[in-house]
């Protein structure tokens, strides 16, 4: 079984790292809706991130995913088996990875990062 998650129904505006940024940033799109689900099942989790209204910033995807590994303590391994990314822009896709590995060598090198510090 699996859980899909939208991106549009969060936000069509996805904006901004923290929650001061806007309440469509990363971090309230992690806590809102990706944690939950992930603390609460086993389910692979489906995110489709397609239909936005303009392009999804870096500073989103990475607070959002990799804000998973580097403050809330899922290991790149748990993430990879769970969450399915879905949407036509393949950069996504490898920006998400990117940013999930970063995040999981800091978690191996014993580093975590001030959540208001430097972006990876």
């Amino acid at each position: 079984m699996s859980i899909t998650i939208k991106l549009t129904d969060f936000t069509k505006h996805p904006l901004g790292r923290y929650k001061s940024d806007s309440s469509g940033s990363g971090e309230a799109f992690r806590s809102e809706k990706l944690l939950p689900i992930l603390k609460n099942s086993n389910e692979k989790l489906i995110i489709n991130l397609d239909g936005t209204k303009g392009a999804i910033g870096s500073s989103f995807l990475e607070e959002a995913f990799g804000g998973l590994i580097r403050l809330e303590g899922f290991t790149l391994q748990e993430l990879q088996q769970r969450l399915i990314i879905e949407t036509v822009n393949e950069m996504y896709q490898i920006q998400i990875k990117k940013f999930l590995t970063n995040a999981e060598k800091l978690r191996l090198a014993g580093k975590t990062p001030s959540p208001k510090g430097p972006r990876l």
